[in-house]
């Protein structure tokens, strides 16, 4: 009787040992909305080596499962938020929590904003190139109108196909199209 009862106790206590429990959670942000795909990493203190990891849900819920007792640390970060570090805790059982990451703001020095206005614009009634501040401003007339689209540049004539009396003005003036 007193082998039985040893094994009994013996049994339950090895069974407590490799018991494993679960940490889960949510994640929200200070005006208590939901973070989904926040990333958590559980890493063990006496082995940080091998981290448990996941994501939360479009809920910001979280679960991580299969965790045997010891001493733990978590991580969430999530882009556009400081990480969160919950320091070494001890898991004896079931674990929840709830967790609220701050928004992490950086200044700016200067923001410069560049534009340039299309070389070639297309309207109902006409199509505008336009040289100024473009890389074709010191190029000659023949080169400018190769590199219109459909405009064929052939023995100093300016041509379309399937057009007929096509006019090509330069500052409003009009050009022959033989130049």
């Amino acid at each position: 009787m007193k082998g039985l009862k040893i094994a009994i106790a013996l049994f339950f206590g090895i069974s407590s040992i490799c018991s494993q429990h679960k940490i889960n959670g949510k994640i929200i942000d200070e005006n208590n909305e939901p973070l989904s795909y926040a990333n958590i990493i559980l890493r063990q203190v006496s082995n940080s080596e091998n981290p448990k990891g996941t994501i939360s849900d479009d809920k910001g819920m979280f679960t991580i499962e299969n965790i045997f007792k010891g001493k733990y640390t978590i991580e969430v970060s999530m882009l556009g938020f400081k990480t969160y570090s919950i320091k070494e805790f001890e898991l004896v059982g079931d674990k929840t929590f709830n967790i609220i990451l701050k928004e992490e703001t950086q200044k700016l020095n200067e923001v410069v904003v560049k534009s340039k206005r299309p070389v070639i614009k297309q309207t109902a009634e006409k199509l505008i190139v336009d040289l100024e501040k473009s890389e074709m401003i010191n190029t000659n007339l023949q080169d400018v109108m190769r590199k219109i689209p459909g405009v064929l540049v052939t023995n100093m004539e300016f041509q379309l196909p399937g057009i007929e009396g096509l006019e090509f003005l330069l500052m409003e003036k009009q050009l022959p199209t033989w130049m």
